[in-house]
């Protein structure tokens, strides 16, 4: 029964969606940059919007997809544990018996440390690693850095970020070389 006090009152529904439409503001079209993403069936590169693979058609969501960094070390990094635990106990065991050659082993070991963290690790980073192999960098990461500096390097690579531990590793590596050719030295004297 309609409403006869109300006069804007119809039998028909109004129609919202008639009359003059707002006009939108244009937007300047965003171009997202490549995006080092990749299929994780087909390794087709995906860009940024696509919500399947141009190749193989696989659906996926962007929080799974593989990163690419152009760098094969990280690319293809997954920490050998094994090689890891042997390259922990070959380290301590070199370090030790080079400790036995009393000062001339500690700038040996000092030299082969920054050698290699300052030369080998960083190389992971670019597109031509020293070493390729993911159990001879294991191997190595905690030959030469110890249970806490070869296992953060270790999840650096696993978190394709070089970080600084590399650098804070120098650092003391340099201190105790100086120290160790200062103590020569002065023991001479």
């Amino acid at each position: 029964m309609p409403n006869i006090d109300n006069p804007f009152f119809t039998e028909e529904e109004p129609d919202f969606n008639s009359g003059p439409k707002p006009k939108r503001k244009s937007r300047p079209k965003v171009i997202a940059p490549e995006a080092n993403f990749y299929c994780t069936q087909c390794e087709s590169p995906i860009h940024y919007g696509q919500s399947d693979c141009i190749n193989c058609r696989e659906k996926f969501e962007w929080d799974n997809l593989a990163y690419k960094t152009g760098f094969p070390a990280v690319d293809n990094w997954s920490t050998s544990l094994m090689f890891s635990i042997l390259g922990l106990i070959a380290g301590t065991l070199f370090f030790n018996a080079a400790g036995a050659l009393g000062i001339f082993g500690g700038v040996l070991v000092s030299a082969a440390v920054i050698f290699y963290v300052s030369f080998v690790y960083p190389s992971y980073f670019k597109e031509d690693p020293v070493l390729s192999s993911n159990e001879v960098i294991s191997f190595a990461n905690l030959f030469f850095g110890g249970i806490i500096f070869g296992s953060l390097w270790n999840r650096s690579l696993a978190n394709k970020q070089i970080g600084i531990s590399h650098i804070v590793y120098i650092a003391l590596m340099a201190a105790v070389f100086i120290i160790t050719i200062l103590a020569v030295i002065f023991l001479q004297l």
